[in-house]
């Protein structure tokens, strides 16, 4: 069988030995002599059968190649590569090591209330990944007042939530959130922790949504808020 020596010759491959295994005469002829099995070569002396499997010889090379021409045009090809890339792209679900780890860094976060198209408040976030790759670390500051905040955003695995415990100066309550992911695993949608009353501003259902990797946004389920981080650099 011919080899054929290119990087993209699996697909060349199949091509040929498709047109081996179908060789002129069918499977009932010898592969060597092209005479019926068990009869005399002598068939092949033939001058008209000779004639035939030279017309059959030509078909079937013109056949091969023309296949492993486009079968190797296909496979350079760049809008294959590109739809190929976008479909695996889509179906792609993050999972929640890749979600926590990939929120480590610094970011720059704006504050919007229900009925305000400029930021209320604005500041920068701290994140830092923990040895466990479970867990992150957040240090909160704002721009115009001393308030600060601190906490942990973290991945139970064993009961397969998400978690956030917070305190911040401002707020006389903890936050305590329990979340769980959609079937897109790229919004998680957090409730106040069983046992705690909804405070408002803080212990109230919410949603984290990851837009990319220099984005993501956390939204009151209700409306009245939404916060909009953004990367800070290549952090």
């Amino acid at each position: 069988m011919r080899c054929v020596t290119s990087a993209r010759s699996w697909r060349a491959m199949i091509v040929l030995t498709e047109a081996e295994c179908c060789a002129p005469g069918g499977p009932g002829l010898s592969s060597t002599t092209l005479a019926p099995a068990g009869k005399s070569p002598a068939a092949k002396r033939d001058p008209l059968y000779e004639s035939e499997r030279e017309l059959r010889d030509t078909h079937m090379n013109t056949r091969w190649i023309s296949q492993v021409i486009v079968a190797s045009s296909l496979a350079s090809s760049p809008l294959l590569s590109q739809a190929l890339t976008s479909n695996a792209s889509l179906v792609t679900t993050p999972q929640p090591r890749a979600v926590i780890a990939g929120l480590a860094g610094n970011w720059r976060f704006d504050l919007y209330q229900l009925g305000h198209t400029s930021p209320v408040a604005s500041g920068q976030r701290e994140m830092r990944l923990l040895r466990d790759s479970t867990k992150l670390v957040w240090t909160e500051s704002f721009d115009t007042k001393s308030d600060t905040g601190t906490g942990i955003l973290g991945y139970d695995s064993a009961k397969r939530v998400y978690y956030v415990l917070g305190a911040y100066t401002h707020e006389p309550h903890p936050t305590v959130l329990i979340g769980r992911a959609d079937e897109s695993g790229r919004t998680i949608l957090f409730d106040p922790a069983a046992g705690n009353l909804e405070t408002p501003g803080v212990l109230i259902a919410s949603e984290f949504r990851l837009v990319d990797i220099a984005h993501f946004e956390w939204v009151a389920s209700d409306g009245r808020w939404r916060v909009v981080f953004t990367r800070i650099g290549g952090s």
